[in-house]
């Protein structure tokens, strides 16, 4: 099972834009494996002057 949030919720928040790209949070749950993973990602934009900062 996967999903990712589209707006905020109890379990995950929506997605963010920002200047370059997109702020995605996403569950994924294994059950054979018994995991259960939360990935935070950012999307950048494909330009060759894209800017990362991390704070």
């Amino acid at each position: 099972f996967a999903c990712t949030g589209v707006t905020d919720g109890n379990i995950l928040r929506g997605v963010r834009f920002f200047g370059d790209g997109t702020r995605t949070h996403s569950l994924v749950m294994n059950l054979e494996e018994r995991q259960v993973r939360f990935i935070d990602s950012v999307h950048l934009e494909k330009r060759p002057d894209v800017k990362v900062r991390f704070s």
